[in-house]
């Protein structure tokens, strides 16, 4: 369930899906970014940018919002050096996909 058709077509998952990666994320970004996963439910979550469920697509750009936001806190100076490893690690993946 990887392309932009499933996610459609099961709407009730799709919410609960990227539901989920929403409130973690507003709870614990860390999580998310430090998962194995994180490349896949970015690509996941670029690649359903434009669903037609308005909740889905709510929680869809809140996440992606959220790891943009994320950029900023490099520029922070109390950061631990592993932070800012980590958070240099998103930026270099947001770069890659916006090309």
């Amino acid at each position: 369930m990887l392309n932009t058709d499933s996610f459609e077509e099961n709407i009730d998952l799709s919410e609960d899906f990227f539901g989920l990666i929403e409130r973690i994320t507003r709870i614990n970004p860390v999580v998310i970014v430090d998962s194995n996963l994180f490349e896949t439910l970015v690509m996941v979550s670029i690649n359903c940018i434009g669903i037609e469920h308005i909740d889905t697509s709510k929680n869809i750009t809140y996440f992606l919002n959220k790891i943009v936001d994320v950029r900023s806190l490099i520029k922070n100076k109390d950061l631990k050096d592993e932070e800012k490893i980590g958070m240099l690690n998103v930026s270099v993946l947001l770069n890659v996909h916006r090309k």
